[in-house]
């Protein structure tokens, strides 16, 4: 025959009164913002299902160029992707007034490089909007651009002849 040892009994705290009150207060009554789902995406996740608009064509000279990304506008929490030449080089940053900045390099041959922006959000007033200003040696170029969850913004760069 086994013998069974007798277990000890863990001694459950009862909830306090102010704990019990909290508790129910915090059952009837909402948060202001309530918090939403949160759905992990892949970076430019949508890509081929919008429509991509040439926002502006720049010249360039240089090998290598600097780009920076701002919020244009309102800082309102616009997150954006950029892609130059299908490649993902720029990954959910959130532009602000604060720049993002990238160095891109165009290899020897290669004339044009398209750069897409690709909108992550709205931030919190639509749609998304940025200034990319790139730098090609001594000559700085500005480019407004706004897309939303339809489109993507393009620019074109080409290098001058």
């Amino acid at each position: 025959a086994t013998v069974k040892e007798p277990v000890a009994k863990k001694k459950v705290a009862k909830p306090t009164a102010a704990k019990e009150v909290s508790k129910k207060a915090s059952e009837t009554t909402k948060p202001a913002n309530p918090v939403e789902d949160v759905k992990i995406t892949a970076p430019a996740a949508d890509l081929l299902n919008r429509v991509t608009v040439l926002q502006q064509t720049v010249f360039f000279s240089s090998d290598s160029l600097q780009i920076s990304l701002y919020d244009n506008g309102e800082v309102d929490g616009d997150i954006v992707s950029v892609l130059m030449n299908g490649k993902l080089i720029i990954e959910k940053e959130r532009l602000s007034t604060r720049a993002v900045k990238k160095t891109i390099y165009a290899e020897p041959g290669t004339d044009n490089i398209e750069l897409v922006m690709y909108a992550e959000n709205l931030g919190s007033i639509a749609p998304n909007t940025g200034l990319l200003v790139v730098h090609d040696g001594k000559s700085i170029y500005e480019v407004r651009f706004s897309g939303d969850l339809q489109k993507n913004a393009s620019i074109i760069l080409n290098r001058k002849k």
